[in-house]
């Protein structure tokens, strides 16, 4: 029997796809979450607007916000001996043992924010918009009794959000945000974030206001190599904030 010449080339490199060896397998992605995290926050808010009303009260328009955040958590986690080893900063730890996470969080923002209001003459209820970038620094390390090893991630990224807001009297709100973070940084950087906030904020001043509430943060670095661990770590706890408007 004679084949044409196309169907023993296509029968050829089937065959060649076939017996291709599997490429390495991937390392244990690191999880570590840090439930009692603490996160202190600052805010400087320039206002569009200043008609009619004190700084510190809730703004009827549009503004500019830096913010930044800080936190620090740590976590356990079990490598067993079926795992593949976690592998940051070019060291293995491989199973079965117990890995300790530590990591630091240092998070600068810069938006642009738009915010409308109810009908209501006395604003009771808003939204917020918000776009704009920000810099991250997440410093990871992990750490046995006899290996350990650490990395930074975190280089440049946009940020989009949505909140809302409930004035309960001139100078006193309650609000919630939600924020994304999408890197732009390299392949094996942070990629992507969100962090969810809940807090109430009271005017101390006319251009101070104190903030306390709840933060919410989850990250996820995916290395997309078989050299490194991806990382996903969550933070989340108790935030106290300082915003000064103008």
């Amino acid at each position: 029997m004679v084949f044409p010449p196309g169907r023993l080339a296509a029968v050829g490199a089937g065959l060649l796809v076939g017996c291709q060896a599997p490429g390495p397998p991937s390392p244990t992605t690191i999880v570590a979450s840090d439930q009692t995290a603490f996160v202190p926050a600052a805010r400087i808010t320039s206002e569009s607007s200043q008609s009619e009303r004190d700084s510190s009260d809730v703004g009827r328009s549009g503004a500019f916000e830096f913010n930044y955040f800080y936190s620090r958590g740590s976590d356990t986690q079990q490598v067993s001996a079926s795992d593949q080893p976690i592998k940051l900063g070019g060291v293995n730890f491989r199973g079965p043992q117990e890995v300790q996470h530590d990591f630091r969080l240092h998070w600068y923002e810069v938006n642009a924010r738009g915010r409308i209001f109810s009908d209501s003459p006395d604003r009771v209820f808003g939204l917020d918009f918000l776009i704009g970038g920000a810099f991250p620094r997440l410093d990871f390390r992990v750490s046995t009794p006899t290996q350990q090893a650490a990395e930074s991630f975190g280089r440049f990224g946009v940020t989009t959000g949505v909140g809302v807001l409930l004035r309960l009297r001139h100078g006193t709100s309650a609000q919630g945000r939600y924020t994304y973070y999408r890197g732009l940084g390299e392949q094996d950087d942070l990629r992507n974030a969100t962090r969810g906030e809940l807090y109430l904020a009271q005017a101390l001043t006319r251009n101070i206001v104190m903030r306390a509430g709840y933060t919410d943060w989850s990250m996820h670095i995916a290395r997309g190599s078989a050299s490194a661990s991806d990382l996903n770590i969550k933070m989340r706890g108790p935030s106290l904030g300082l915003e000064i408007a103008f």
